[in-house]
């Protein structure tokens, strides 16, 4: 009987080594953020663009390395759903998968429009067709299975770093050409421009969501983590220095195909399509990883028992998660309907930055709690018997939360809310 149960309930299986695991972390945050947002974020911070690269990714760092810890502890999907789980039982371990999963589904949306933005510049095609054609084909692809997801994703990363390594290329002649500490609004518009590219860097927890299905995660899961995050955020704040270098933060801040303007002024029509290409494959790479993260957080959320376990159901041939995959896809159609890709990044960076301050504090209470036990990777230093990096991630993330703008933050609150309101009727029902 037990053969046959396990037969009817077939699990994911682990399939991604540190290579490919490390590969699909770079493909998600270089693909999200600087081929998509530097515009943006150059409208905020000019030419000192690259100090808020700089603290974004101090942001993310005290955050990466509580998901380096937890994720080699609870090598689980749903890592932040877990982890909350393990620290604060399942009434907050709901809000935190609630979030998650909001965030990186927006997080879908948010790229795919990018795509569709370079395609629409690129080929003349409407940004809606471009963004839904993208979800649809990326769908199918992570029907297929997460071994294929992942290597496509870390093969096209290759790519995504050739890009940059072009734009740092070419601007080493024109270093020095500008004030790099120019900002048209001061020292707070290098804040808001760092929240704006905080998004750039969210990848290395949706590595952490593909834990179940990742070989020897103990070790493995803090390196791919750790990895990707550091090697993208080098190249970020030499690209950004580049190209101020080369066209300046004005010019920058109006284009929609930021890096593309960057080598066409510095390559001529060339660079500009070549640019164009590289970039359409960075966001297309992201989004078919983001989106097979996604499902796994929805996946590890069903089979908690926090949402439907229709949710949890497993292909019997490619052993992927088709139930969830299709759900993720559906929410994510809502959020590139918007065709609104600041807003809807703004929308992604208020909840993933609740979520870290939920990680954050689960690692913690669970550093207090486990410490006699043994950690596969564990940051010793403490204060007061306290871990001191997971403090100043809470204390970095609640920073960020300033800045965001009013409409973006309701929308958060919002979607807090309702995960609040369900957590709190499961328990009632439970009771």
């Amino acid at each position: 009987m037990a053969a046959t149960s396990n037969q009817e309930r077939p699990e994911l299986k682990r399939s991604i080594g540190v290579i490919a695991a490390t590969g699909s972390g770079l493909a998600v945050i270089i693909g999200a953020g600087v081929y998509v947002l530097m515009g943006e974020a150059a409208a905020k911070s000019g030419n000192a663009i690259w100090a808020s690269f700089l603290l974004a990714a101090g942001a993310a760092f005290f955050t990466a390395l509580s998901y380096a810890e937890l994720s080699a502890k609870f090598p689980r999907a749903a890592s932040g759903y877990n982890y909350a789980r393990e620290a604060f039982g399942d009434g907050a371990a709901f809000v935190v998968g609630w979030l998650t999963f909001f965030s990186q589904v927006v997080s879908v949306a948010t790229v795919a429009l990018g795509f569709a933005g370079y395609l629409r510049d690129q080929a003349g095609f409407p940004v809606l067709a471009g963004g839904l054609s993208l979800l649809a084909a990326s769908t199918l692809f992570s029907l297929r299975g997460v071994k294929e997801s992942t290597t496509v994703g870390a093969a096209l990363s290759m790519l995504e770093v050739l890009g940059l390594a072009v734009i740092i290329g070419v601007g080493v002649s024109f270093l020095g050409n500008v004030d790099y500490l120019e900002s048209p609004e001061g020292a707070w518009g290098i804040f808001g421009g760092a929240f704006l590219l905080f998004f750039a860097f969210l990848g290395f927890e949706q590595v952490a969501d593909l834990a179940g299905e990742i070989k020897n995660p103990g070790r493995n899961l803090p390196i791919a983590v750790m990895a990707s995050g550091g090697i993208a955020a080098v190249l970020y704040i030499i690209t950004a220095l580049a190209s101020v270098s080369i066209i300046g933060w004005k010019e920058l801040s109006e284009s929609e195909a930021p890096l593309a303007a960057v080598a066409q002024e510095a390559m001529g029509e060339g660079g500009y399509y070549a640019l164009s290409v590289i970039a359409l494959i960075a966001t297309a790479s992201t989004v078919l990883i983001s989106l097979t993260a996604t499902v796994r957080t929805v996946y590890g959320m069903a089979k908690g028992g926090s949402l439907p376990m229709v949710l949890a159901k497993v292909h019997r041939k490619y052993a992927t998660p088709w139930a969830a995959t299709l759900a993720v896809a559906a929410v994510a159609t809502l959020g590139v309907l918007s065709q609104d890709v600041g807003f809807v990044a703004e929308i992604t960076n208020f909840t993933i930055l609740l979520v870290f301050i939920g990680v954050n504090l689960s690692h913690i209470v669970l550093r207090r709690r486990l410490d006699s036990q043994e950690w596969p990777f564990r940051v010793g230093l403490k204060a007061l018997g306290v871990p001191v990096t997971p403090v100043l991630g809470v204390v970095v993330s609640a920073l960020l939360l300033v800045n965001v703008r009013l409409a973006p933050a309701l929308w958060g609150l919002g979607i807090m809310g309702i995960g609040i309101g369900v957590a709190v009727w499961q328990a009632r029902k439970k009771g």
